[in-house]
């Protein structure tokens, strides 16, 4: 029997020149990368075309190519955080067809090549590919462009009064810490055990948690950034911060604070498990943006580095 031929779909994503490697290709679980000189009638109102070149998606078949472009927009949204708050979408067009020749809102940055190269990786792992898309679907649940975040931003707007905000907020939380799950770098409780207590750690608990970071790549030595803005919140007040010093850029409403890596997980998980999963209590409502951001932060954090890009 004769296997069915591979199509070639267009992605309407480009990549500049410099970026392609030598081989001009990558592969995929499945299907597989290559480029092409974009249509002048693809980007009307581009210019500089000859440096650029258009990601094509070679597949048997086109919810396969579906399955692949929904891979690289993760990976874009891993990369960029606040591409998902600007609500872009793609959708694989077959070459030469009248729809392909219609001019179409495409999407061109640095992070195109490196986004392929992390879906083609997350598509030869289950638990690569489920943490990559649980990323993707918490910032769709919830996001925040990086400028919103930053210290210099006006005060206030950290928490909502509307039920429709409470869900999401919470639920972008329980996917986020899900993606930690899905990496295998969750904390782990024996039954009728703790993590900390007293603000000390149990030591199997902790030892068993760095171990994992370490065969995942993780630098657990690095500090993690935890957002604190404002007057402290219903959640915060219940579950205080561990230990940590002041980042360098806080003050005043401003209370940023550097924690361990193995803490940020920890509190994480306290966050999906004793606020966000389950029955929703007062606590929900005192859900705040930076909660999210938080969450989000640590799953990014640990899934870039799991994939070897961290510090790229």
């Amino acid at each position: 029997m004769k296997s069915a031929r591979t199509i070639v779909f267009s992605t309407h994503l480009n990549v500049g020149v410099e970026q392609i490697p030598l081989e001009k290709r990558l592969n995929a679980r499945g299907w597989a990368i290559s480029y092409r000189p974009p249509l002048q009638s693809d980007w009307p109102h581009s210019g500089g075309l000859n440096s650029q070149r258009e990601v094509l998606l070679h597949a048997r078949s086109e919810a396969i190519a579906i399955g692949g472009l929904n891979l690289i927009h993760a990976a874009l949204v891993l990369l960029e955080p606040s591409l998902e708050s600007a609500h872009y979408s793609f959708h694989p067009m077959p070459l030469n067809t009248s729809g392909n020749r219609r001019a179409r809102h495409g999407h061109s940055s640095l992070s195109v090549f490196p986004a392929c190269q992390i879906a083609c990786r997350a598509s030869r792992s289950k638990a690569l590919t489920y943490a990559l898309l649980k990323f993707h679907l918490s910032a769709r649940l919830f996001s925040r462009h990086g400028m919103d975040l930053s210290p210099g931003h006006i005060r206030g707007g950290a928490l909502s009064c509307f039920p429709f905000d409470h869900v999401h907020f919470a639920y972008a939380i329980v996917v986020a810490y899900s993606v930690v799950e899905e990496l295998d770098l969750a904390v782990r409780v024996p039954k009728g055990g703790f993590s900390v207590k007293n603000g000390v750690w149990d030591l199997a608990v902790r030892q068993h948690l760095e171990s994992r970071l370490q065969k995942a790549g993780v630098n657990f030595g690095e500090t993690f950034s935890w957002l604190l803005r404002s007057t402290p919140t219903k959640v915060e007040r219940k579950n205080p911060l561990p230990m940590g010093t002041k980042s360098t850029w806080a003050g005043g409403w401003v209370r940023d604070t550097e924690i361990a890596l193995i803490d940020a997980i920890n509190r994480t998980s306290r966050l999906r498990s004793s606020v966000a999963a389950h029955r929703f209590s007062d606590s929900t409502a005192s859900l705040s943006q930076y909660d999210v951001a938080n969450a989000q932060s640590v799953a990014r954090r640990l899934l870039l580095e799991t994939l070897g890009y961290w510090n790229d």
